[in-house]
């Protein structure tokens, strides 16, 4: 809850949140799980700008602090450049870049 910013919403239920407070405890839920590892599929849909910002910050953070191996597939490119350390990117043609 205190990562993404959710002690505010702790009390209500599922059903009560907007799609976007709906997504953060989602991914809430999984960082609580403390596993080494964890595959996120375009976890800023329905997040606003500086919700998808805060969210990397706190991915960032636990890659390095924590030494955890995140993967995240996602559409939103230019924001993923902005935080990742490695990619491969799927083109249309079958094409894979890895960077």
């Amino acid at each position: 809850l205190e990562l993404m910013n959710l002690h505010s919403l702790k009390d209500k239920l599922i059903d009560e949140l907007s799609d976007g407070q709906r997504q953060k405890a989602m991914i809430a839920k999984s960082l609580a799980q403390q596993t080494s590892v964890i595959i996120l599929d375009d976890p800023t849909a329905f997040l606003d700008y500086t919700s998808k910002h805060h969210l990397f910050d706190v991915l960032r953070k636990l890659c390095k602090d924590q030494k955890k191996l995140i993967i995240v597939s996602s559409h939103d490119l230019d924001l993923m450049k902005q935080y990742i350390n490695k990619s491969i990117t799927l083109q249309e043609d079958n094409v894979i870049e890895v960077e």
